[in-house]
């Protein structure tokens, strides 16, 4: 009975290392914390990183500094996610809306890297 008691926490110990490995490798897709805790999937912030130069970069600057647009830097603590996405899909003054040329699915990507990319704290 003694050897039983020994060997029991070893079992458990492997058993909750088995189950968290397994957690971890079911997670195929990482996810990133922006500013004000957001989470994003790596898949859309490549996405994002693709659209915001090919489509952004030329107002807001590569870095988000702004220029010919606005300055992109810290636009997470700015705006919601909300109220960012709107300005992207309908535009804003001189901001054409993006919604005529991009789907939603890059639309949303390009926001999450916005919000990411330009967080106060990489800053």
């Amino acid at each position: 009975m003694r050897a039983d008691y020994r060997e029991q926490p070893i079992f458990y110990r492997v058993v909750v290392c088995l189950i968290i490995t397994t957690l971890l490798a079911c997670s195929s897709d990482t996810t990133t914390y922006g500013p004000i805790n957001e989470t994003y999937s790596t898949s859309a912030l490549e996405l994002g990183e693709a659209v915001y130069a090919s489509n952004c970069s030329v107002c807001h600057g590569q870095g988000g500094e702004g220029g010919i647009g606005s300055r992109l830097i810290g636009i997470g603590h700015r705006l919601s996610y909300s109220s960012h996405l709107k300005i992207v899909q309908q535009g804003r003054r001189s901001m054409p809306a993006f919604s005529r040329g991009l789907d939603s699915s890059e639309i949303s990507a390009v926001v999450a890297y916005q919000r990411l990319a330009f967080s106060e704290s990489k800053k």
